[in-house]
């Protein structure tokens, strides 16, 4: 079943279970029967284009899946635990969730009207689809997948060492740190690397000995385990995520065994759970230790010191895909001063201060300064304390925020028409590299999609584009080695 098959019945899936919910539970402050109306419209939107459009662009099916995942599947949460899972520092009513969700409507047609544009202006070709072993055998070869498994595990131990040994009361403070340590940050990114280590190892899956796929699975179950440990909530999400950027990247509207992918994803989600709810105490009991050196010991016995773990923990993973709840402080303009601290210039200003040693520009970062409009917080605690809490804007929120509610709009349009151009040049374009640029472009639009800030987007993208111009380098010079003692072999056997 092709992928856009299964969205569409996923879709009809969700709108039963959401009339039911809303069926036996009613509504609430939050959410009420024109929300669950909105919400509808939006599903049949979806429906209706996946359905009419007959080129599943890989950014369409991309954009789909994000906001089904971010605004649909929040609406489900939300009518069964409004009270404790809406957490947005404002009071809000159900006549502000309607206002959220038009304007969710809107952003997605503009959206999709930028992307159909896009693929008009630059077209993608048929003939671009990656179908053979040429490009995989120019460059990758098992020697390399070893090579980068083991430096995968290596930077692993770096994150961790300087994550764990540099936690402070308030947690890590990017713009705060050493210059030295900021450098190692923007070389040496888990998330990067993990990403441009799987684009590897599944391009030549088949093709790896059993040993080699042993030690590839066995850096990626250590990358989750150190994630948990450090106390971040994504541990799994990011290998599954990845693995849907390639697919995306390299077959477009690719075939899902929905058996398979059923017995896959039922396990992953139960860890999930299970994952984020001790990531979630880690944090808190760590971010309670004051002057003490963390060591394992200590994170074992402040285990449970925290709310016990209960029924509704299952829906803490979906608490973190809350898309609609800044949109509906943003639409329904509920911040203080956010003229002064939402702006361009302070994108700029933040994004300096995120890659140039020191702290050169006395800003927050753009998702810090949501806390500071929406909720009122003293913006010290993040410029002189080094607190490091950051919240989501999504695209809807941060065009709307930035340029207003038809400026946003239009910001939506050009960016999606913009991101599509740039797929479909670099898929059109006969390069051995372009799986890495194709799969860069959806990772970018990705962080536009539930976008922490242009600031936190630009330092992404930029290190994304370092890392992996150093990750290439590394590949290039394996390579070389590998032809040269080829080649030497050769010679020895030839005399």
């Amino acid at each position: 079943m092709r992928i856009s098959r299964l969205l569409i019945l996923s879709i009809f899936l969700y709108l039963i279970v959401l009339w039911g919910l809303f069926a036996y539970n009613g509504g609430n402050w939050l959410v009420n029967f024109s929300s669950v109306v909105m919400m509808t419209i939006v599903s049949i939107i979806f429906i209706l284009i996946l359905i009419i459009y007959p080129d599943k662009h890989p950014m369409l099916l991309l954009f789909i899946i994000i906001t089904f995942m971010y605004f649909n599947l929040r609406i489900l949460a939300l009518i069964m635990e409004p009270e404790r899972l809406y957490d947005q520092f404002t009071p809000a009513s159900a006549d502000d969730m309607n206002m959220a969700l038009i304007y969710l409507c809107l952003g997605i047609i503009f959206s999709v009207a930028g992307l159909f544009v896009g693929n008009r202006i630059f077209p993608l070709r048929r003939t671009t689809l990656i179908d053979n072993d040429s490009e995989r055998n120019y460059l990758f070869s098992q020697p390399l997948v070893f090579i980068s498994g083991v430096l995968l595990l290596a930077e692993i131990n770096v994150i961790y060492t300087y994550m764990v040994m540099g936690l402070s009361r308030h947690g890590i403070d990017v713009m705060n740190m050493p210059t030295m340590m900021k450098v190692i940050y923007t070389l040496t990114d888990t998330d990067i690397f993990l990403m441009f280590f799987l684009v590897v190892v599944l391009e030549r899956w088949s093709h790896l000995s059993p040993k080699i796929k042993m030690l590839s699975m066995f850096a990626i179950i250590g990358y989750v385990l150190m994630r948990v440990i450090i106390s971040s909530k994504a541990g799994i999400y990011y290998p599954v995520l990845f693995w849907l950027f390639y697919k995306l990247s390299r077959e477009r509207d690719f075939k899902v065994n929905v058996k398979k992918i059923t017995m896959i994803m039922l396990p992953l989600f139960i860890l999930a759970v299970l994952s984020f709810n001790v990531a979630k105490q880690l944090r808190q009991n760590w971010m309670d230790t004051i002057d003490q050196e963390i060591t394992f010991e200590s994170i074992y016995e402040n285990l449970g010191e925290k709310d016990r773990f209960s029924y509704l923990d299952v829906l803490t993973p979906l608490h973190r895909l809350q898309g609609i709840d800044p949109l509906i402080n943003i639409i329904n303009e509920k911040g203080i001063n956010v003229d002064k601290y939402i702006n361009l210039t302070n994108e700029i200003k933040s994004f300096m201060n995120l890659v140039l040693p020191g702290k050169p520009f006395r800003v927050p970062l753009t998702s810090q300064s949501y806390v500071i409009v929406y909720g009122s917080m003293d913006e010290s605690l993040y410029l002189d304390y080094g607190v490091y809490t950051t919240y989501i804007f999504t695209m809807w929120g941060l065009y709307y925020a930035l340029f207003g509610a038809f400026g946003g709009l239009l910001g939506m349009f050009f960016f999606m028409l913009t991101v599509t151009a740039m797929y479909n040049v670099f898929a059109n374009w006969n390069s051995k590299y372009r799986i890495f640029l194709m799969f860069l472009c959806i990772y970018a639009a990705y962080w536009n999609f539930i976008s922490f800030g242009f600031d936190f987007f630009m330092d992404v993208v930029c290190r994304t584009l370092l890392q992996g111009s150093l990750f290439i380098m590394l590949l290039h010079i394996v390579s070389a080695v590998k032809r040269r003692r080829s080649v030497l072999l050769l010679k020895k056997v030839v005399r």
